[in-house]
């Protein structure tokens, strides 16, 4: 064997790796893949913005005014101007990573929903995914208002924790295929996310809420119970 019959057989193999690596089935995969890290991704950073948020709340506590710790009423009242400013400063931003929260951590699966409800003919040309309601029949091309409903439905349904469900409320009339697992097995997965998401978010809000509250009343309390003139100072003595 020469250099050229070598040189033909690696040649052979890289042609049929490459027809493999860019089929239809492989890309199929890579899609599935990206989109797995991208929502695992996604669900992480909303997680990150709990941590993110409370240490900037105990760090915005934890300083005071430079200089010696304050003994007179004045120097008290400053530092409690301070610390309510900072923490107006903490409400501010436990809205904005609330919104992150929401965006990381529903309005992505929403999207990964969508597009997997409207392009799952590209993974299995022979699925349909959507029946209707009324009869059951299937919905090979449901109009954009229809997926639409269709998604708030299946976002509610999750982001309500079945309060739909027990009391027979339709959004949408449309309901997936069951016949079709892969993807009821999806829509399953997305809502046990969302439920577990929503659930998440709520404790994280009521309790940095809390804790906020609770930091301005202390730091109220704390001017409150000091004398309205300068403390002696003993040091000396």
């Amino acid at each position: 064997m020469n250099w050229d019959d070598i040189r033909a057989i690696i040649s052979s193999n890289a042609q049929v790796a490459w027809s493999v690596l860019t089929s239809e089935s492989a890309v199929r995969v890579y899609v599935l893949v990206f989109s797995g890290i991208l929502l695992a991704v996604s669900l992480w950073r909303a997680l990150k913005e709990r941590t993110v948020l409370t240490d900037s709340t105990k760090k915005a506590l934890a300083q005071n005014l430079p200089g010696p710790k304050p003994r007179s009423h004045q120097a008290k009242q400053k530092q409690r101007d301070l610390k309510l400013s900072r923490l107006k400063g903490m409400l501010l931003a436990l809205l904005t990573s609330t919104a992150r929260m929401m965006a990381f951590g529903v309005l992505v699966p929403v999207f990964f929903l969508w597009a997997g409800t409207t392009y799952y003919s590209w993974f299995d040309p022979n699925a349909v995914v959507l029946v209707s309601q009324a009869g059951g029949t299937p919905v090979l091309n449901p109009s954009s208002p229809q997926l639409l409903l269709y998604v708030t439905d299946q976002l509610l349904r999750g982001g309500l924790f079945d309060v739909l469900e027990v009391f027979k409320v339709q959004v949408a009339g449309l309901s997936n295929n069951p016949v079709v697992l892969p993807y009821s097995i999806g829509l399953i997965a997305f809502r046990a996310a969302i439920d577990g998401y929503m659930i998440f978010a709520l404790y994280f809000v009521l309790r940095t809420s809390v804790s906020m509250r609770k930091a301005m009343r202390d730091v109220n309390a704390g001017l409150a119970a000091s004398p309205s003139n300068p403390l002696p100072d003993h040091s000396n003595a």
